[in-house]
């Protein structure tokens, strides 16, 4: 019998944890929310870049090209459930209001004031949006526009009030909601020597002839290409002595294209487009144009150690934290149906 009771007393000091614990409570969240993403495959998230220079002069033909188009580009690929789950997760921004500290015994009501968002990933050059359907599901798909991303929010109050304890030091926070792509997709470095042209002859897929660092290289006749045109793309060992350069590879035959292809496709401190599996993008969750946030209301016991009477320290066993998380207004979680629940202003804590 006492070992039962002595069970049942660490299960509900156990649960007390649990229930005040703040990275578990965030971690809850993250994770409901990411139970309801959903890709619309149709029209994926992707990225693209275009970096137009005069050709050098070995891609120079008089009265037709004279300009080159660097593109990279990034678009998302159908990935089945397991592996989805594991690439898109979801991040918040914290915007920490003005904290109060309490120095009295009584209780003080501390008031939500508005506070002022804007996106932090509006550097983000991926074209990806993140909404919430009216099914509660939110839907990941590529934005109209750059132009999407630049936003700026209003974040009301509310009038909503949190009850700040004696000794205690208490803040409101908005939580702003991202989803976060890290996973695999369709990379490509693209070099169009023709620009403005659509023959697929001037298209050069860059990351295909990339191998050495550019000082490996140098500039050469076209007799010597011809006398090398036998032998690999990439390793000249049987015509070159080791550490000596040869010319530049294949289609990059100058200093403008192979340095812009290692670059972006294999310089260990670039984007490495020959890889996969690095692509990465961060984008707001919006909801009816605003950005899907809650709010959340800090307490932290500032009281420190003192002494305390019989009845105090009993009652000071069953707290296991001085921080404590109130999440009082916003998303509320996912019903049976895996829908979105939003917690009303007006609904009590």
């Amino acid at each position: 019998m006492l070992l039962q009771l002595l069970y049942m007393a660490l299960s509900a000091t156990a649960a007390c944890w649990k229930a005040h614990d703040p990275v578990a409570i965030a971690r809850n969240k993250t994770t409901a929310l990411a139970n309801t993403i959903k890709v619309d495959w149709a029209n994926p998230p992707s990225y693209s870049h275009t970096r137009r220079e005069s050709s050098c002069h070995h891609y120079t033909v008089a009265f037709q090209c004279h300009r080159t188009a660097f593109i990279s580009s990034e678009r998302l690929l159908p990935l089945d459930g397991k592996r989805l789950k594991k690439a898109l997760k979801i991040d918040y921004d914290i915007l920490p209001q003005r904290s109060f500290l309490n120095i009295n015994t009584d209780s003080v009501l501390v008031t939500l004031g508005e506070a002022e968002w804007e996106n932090q990933s509006k550097d983000d050059l991926w074209l990806a949006s993140a909404l919430v359907t009216n099914m509660g599901t939110i839907r990941i798909s590529m934005a109209k526009s750059l132009d999407d991303r630049l936003m700026t929010s209003r974040i009301k109050s509310h009038g909503l009030q949190g009850e700040c304890p004696g000794g205690h030091e208490c803040h409101f926070e908005s939580w702003i909601f991202y989803t976060v792509f890290e996973g695999p997709c369709l990379r490509q470095a693209i070099i169009n020597s023709c620009d403005g042209s659509d023959d697929e002859r001037y298209l050069i897929n860059a990351c295909e002839w990339v191998n050495l660092p550019p000082d490996s290289y140098r500039d050469a006749v076209e007799r010597e290409y011809d006398y090398i045109s036998s032998h690999s793309r990439h390793d000249y060992s049987s015509v070159y002595s080791t550490g000596e350069k040869r010319p530049w590879p294949g289609n990059l035959r100058c200093s403008q294209y192979y340095k812009w292809a290692w670059k972006t496709c294999r310089d260990p401190k670039g984007p490495r487009f020959d890889d996969m599996a690095r692509c990465t993008f961060r984008t707001p969750i919006l909801r009816d144009g605003e950005p899907l946030s809650t709010t959340v209301f800090i307490k932290q016991d500032r009281r420190g150690k003192r002494r305390r009477s019989v009845d105090e320290t009993r009652e000071s066993k069953s707290e296991l934290t001085d921080f404590k998380v109130d999440i009082v207004w916003g998303f509320d979680g996912v019903d049976a149906d895996g829908r979105v629940v939003f917690r009303e202003p007006d609904r009590k804590v």
